[in-house]
């Protein structure tokens, strides 16, 4: 009694490419039906041994790329098959986004929660962060003192529940104070303007600070 021969191989190999004849690596090439398949490399390269039947489908895919299915005749042993894998451009509509606000003062609010999130090398100063705003400088990021539009440092006001306070300064040193007189964690309401604020905070040329402490 003779042994079955065993089934012959095909092998399917051959390149994938894109449509400047460059390789795409990480194509999918799978027979049709089955779970038989290989990936390309680097190069776009693929090899695939196949079991030997009259005809095959094999599917060509890849993200970014069109699938693509091409019909082989089991005709030889070896198949050199490089395929073109076209690129898929989606063109998205335009988004147009409006937003209106009414501004009736020049004064800006600052999100004291998201404030305790933010790294401050000063140890929680709540003035750190006006220098995030157009027009203010602070030179030391330890102090807690700043600049307006190039004016001095104590021409800015400093209002605490509607109280203006007197900051004292080292001016003939040109030293500035160094820590911040405001509670980070008792404040409910901040701020600030760099110009052009009402005319109830008094006669400071440069900025003011407007802080209100929450209410126990």
């Amino acid at each position: 009694m003779c042994g079955a021969l065993p089934a012959k191989k095909i092998y399917l190999r051959g390149y994938v490419l894109d449509n400047n004849n460059r390789g795409i690596d990480l194509a999918n090439i799978q027979v049709k039906g089955t779970s038989q398949g290989t990936s390309t490399n680097e190069q776009g390269f693929y090899e695939l041994r196949l079991e030997a039947t009259d005809t095959f489908h094999v599917v060509y895919s890849c993200i970014g790329y069109e699938t693509k299915e091409y019909k082989f005749p089991a005709t030889e042993d070896v198949i050199n098959a490089t395929k073109i894998l076209p690129s898929v451009s989606t063109q998205l509509e335009s988004v147009e986004i409006r937003a209106f606000q009414r501004q009736t003062n020049t004064m800006q609010g600052i999100d004291t929660e998201k404030f305790r999130m933010m790294p401050d090398a000063s140890g929680g100063n709540l003035e750190s962060m006006l220098s995030s705003f157009a027009g203010v400088n602070s030179t030391n990021e330890l102090s807690s003192q700043y600049s307006v539009r190039g004016g001095s440092y104590d021409e800015n006001s400093v209002y605490v529940n509607n109280i203006e306070v007197y900051r004292p300064l080292l001016v003939r040193a040109g030293q500035q104070e160094g820590l911040s007189f405001i509670n980070p964690d008792l404040v409910d309401k901040v701020q600030f303007s760099a110009g052009g604020f009402s005319a109830k905070y008094g006669d400071k040329m440069s900025s003011v600070l407007d802080v209100t402490y929450k209410i126990t």
